[in-house]
């Protein structure tokens, strides 16, 4: 499991957890930190959710 923390404007702050190979791919998917995961840039996705939700939402998966 990895945790992808982000900031109230949607860029990745943080990754906690999972092993060199898990990490590696989420370089792959385009979630380093840095990264903005606002929906009205990258389209429909758990961190934009989280955002657009009033109250803040979490979001799993499996």
């Amino acid at each position: 499991m990895i945790w992808a923390i982000a900031d109230f404007h949607g860029r990745v702050q943080r990754r906690i957890g999972g092993d060199a190979t898990l990490v590696t791919s989420m370089d792959a998917v385009f979630l380093p930190p840095g990264y903005s995961c606002r929906e009205d840039e990258v389209g429909t996705n758990g961190i934009g959710t989280a955002l657009e939700s009033d109250p803040a939402a979490r979001c799993n998966a499996p």
